[in-house]
């Protein structure tokens, strides 16, 4: 196995509270933060606080020189609501904000995905410099959710990317779901024999 590290970019996921309940474990390390207070006022402004809070930590482990291999684990809430920035990466006023959370408009969404593609490049870049033997995975739990589409089609288009450093992307396939991308990743790296289960999507509602 590579002396690199691992890292999973989750751009929104509910994966906190597990990282919780494992934090105690030396081995891997837990960049995440599950908003316990999601429900105060202005708990939106946490997330931006968070963001940018995962991200230099991610950078400084990048930069650190470890004998063992790693797994880091870092859960960035973007480019889910609020939207804080526009595309150009200027920071809208509270007010807008907080309108925009409430409404999210599509526009206001499209714009922040564009923001965040740039932050997720510039991340990746730093990586790749800092710790050339990294493998990195780059997830998202759901796809576009506008408030009260039943596209489910939609919310299953997620995001998923993995960059191997000897580029040997054999084990992959195009309709590859979070189902068996850690047992596809995990063959490779440690020479697994892990079956591949079914590929497939569930979508619960609550019964009324």
């Amino acid at each position: 196995m590579r002396k690199g590290f691992f890292i999973i970019l989750l751009l929104f996921t509910l994966v906190d509270v597990l990282a919780q309940e494992l934090l105690p474990q030396k081995e891997s390390e837990f960049i995440t933060r599950f908003p316990f207070n999601l429900f105060r006022s202005n708990h939106f402004l946490k997330h931006k606080q968070n963001n940018e809070g995962f991200q230099e930590r991610v950078i400084q482990v990048s930069e650190e020189k470890k004998s063992k291999p790693r797994f880091i684990y870092t859960h960035f809430y973007m480019p889910h609501a609020p939207y804080f920035f526009d595309k150009n990466g200027i920071l809208k006023s509270e007010s807008v904000i907080f309108r925009e959370y409430n409404v999210s408009p599509p526009a206001a969404y499209l714009e922040y995905v564009t923001y965040t593609n740039s932050k997720i490049r510039e991340l990746i870049t730093i990586i790749q410099k800092n710790n050339p033997e990294a493998v990195i995975i780059l997830l998202s739990d759901h796809g576009f959710r506008e408030k009260g589409s039943t596209r489910y089609d939609h919310f299953f288009q997620n995001l998923n990317a993995v960059y191997y450093p000897d580029k040997d992307y054999s084990g992959l396939y195009d309709s590859i779901t979070s189902v068996n991308q850690f047992r596809v990743v995990i063959n490779k790296l440690f020479h697994g024999s892990l079956p591949l289960l079914k590929d497939s999507t569930i979508f619960l509602v609550d019964k009324k």
